[in-house]
C-alpha cells in the first residue's frame, strides 16, 4: 500500500489468479498447493504485502462465491 492508504498497481494486479484458486477450493476443486509460494514470492516475502493480499483474496472470494451459492441453494 502506498503511504496514503490506496493500493498501487502491484498490490492490486499480483494475487489475481489466486482468487480463481479460493473459488475452486470452495467447490471442492483441487486449487493445488502453490497459492500461498505465488503470493509470497510476488509480494518479495514482505509478510505485510501477504496479509493485505489474503485480505483482499477472501473479500473478493466472498463476494464471487455468494451469489453462486445463493444460486445453487
Amino acid at each position: 500500500m502506498t503511504s496514503s492508504g490506496d493500493l498501487n498497481l502491484k498490490t492490486i494486479d499480483g494475487p489475481g489468479p489466486v482468487h480463481i484458486d479460493v473459488v475452486a477450493a470452495a467447490h471442492g476443486l483441487d486449487a493445488g498447493g502453490y497459492s500461498f509460494a505465488y503470493v509470497a514470492g510476488w509480494a518479495g516475502g514482505d509478510l505485510s504485502i501477504v496479509r493485505q493480499a489474503a485480505d483482499t483474496v477472501t473479500q473478493t472470494a466472498r463476494r464471487i462465491l455468494a451469489p453462486l451459492d445463493a444460486a445453487a441453494g
